[in-house]
């Protein structure tokens, strides 16, 4: 039904906000696929977008998915557990940087494996485990960046926020994307997603501004061991080259590893 969130005044129902159901059922249905297959059903990650800007949505991950034998977020996910814990990384970047508000049900932050029953406590002694530690310090710092950034925040009906860089690498099931201010690329971010297990050594990215590109997130920037947080920290901005790529004037070329979400902030232009 169209118009929830529209004013009575202008024949709405005069909602605040309205769950989006649409891109909870098509995202899950995507990553419930063997990445070898997800190639197949890219069109149920970038679907949503078409009709993001037409109610004020809230982004869903909510009990109902978790309970009755649908299982928990983490165990959706096919692959080995590593796969899975980095595969849900993944979907909670993709969940803050996409248009509309957030919402996660209690345990799906530090990935619970186990379905949500209302008379059992959630499983809170998982955060003390590393790699379920290391989930939850991601979704940290994705809240922390959304809060900080308000082109994540302030998006309201404006579909100028948002810009495909590349929606359709469907074979090597990767997204990028970029969320922005309506008047120009100052505090603008550009969201690069790979949800294959495959490691890309120079995965090209286009981009609409030249200069340096600060990597601001990594969902393996917490990691423990190898590739964690001491590994990353003196990663230098990527600086852009004049060549043409997805349909910029400039490129970018970053080491995109298995199921890795990366943000970058665009370098600030003049007014």
């Amino acid at each position: 039904m169209a118009g929830v969130t529209k004013p009575v005044s202008e024949g709405g129902m005069g909602f605040l906000f309205k769950w989006n159901l649409g891109w909870m059922n098509d995202t899950l249905k995507y990553l419930s696929k063997e990445p070898v297959y997800r190639g197949y059903h890219h069109y149920q990650l970038t679907h949503s977008i078409e009709y993001a800007f037409t109610e004020n949505f809230v982004l869903v991950l909510s009990h109902d998915e978790v309970v009755h034998l649908k299982h928990s977020m983490l165990e959706k996910l096919p692959g080995s557990t590593g796969d899975k814990l980095a595969g849900l990384k993944t979907l909670y970047a993709y969940q803050f940087t996409s248009p509309g508000k957030k919402l996660l049900f209690m345990g799906q932050e530090f990935a619970d494996p186990r379905e949500w029953i209302e008379d059992r406590d959630i499983a809170w002694g998982l955060t003390h485990d590393e790699w379920h530690r290391d989930v939850l310090e991601s979704l940290r710092s994705l809240a922390r960046i959304y809060r900080s950034y308000p082109c994540l925040y302030s998006d309201g009906p404006n579909p100028v926020t948002f810009e495909w860089v590349n929606d359709h690498d469907m074979m090597r099931n990767t997204l990028s994307y970029i969320r922005r201010n309506p008047w120009n690329w100052n505090g603008a971010l550009l969201v690069v997603l790979n949800f294959s297990a495959q490691y890309y050594e120079d995965y090209d990215i286009g981009v609409p501004v030249e200069g340096w590109y600060k990597r601001i997130y990594s969902s393996y920037d917490s990691m423990p061991g190898e590739g964690g947080a001491e590994a990353e920290k003196d990663i230098p901005p990527l600086v852009s080259r004049p060549e043409p790529c997805d349909h910029y004037e400039n490129r970018i070329s970053y080491k995109l590893r298995p199921f890795e979400a990366a943000i970058f902030e665009l370098p600030h232009t003049e007014l």
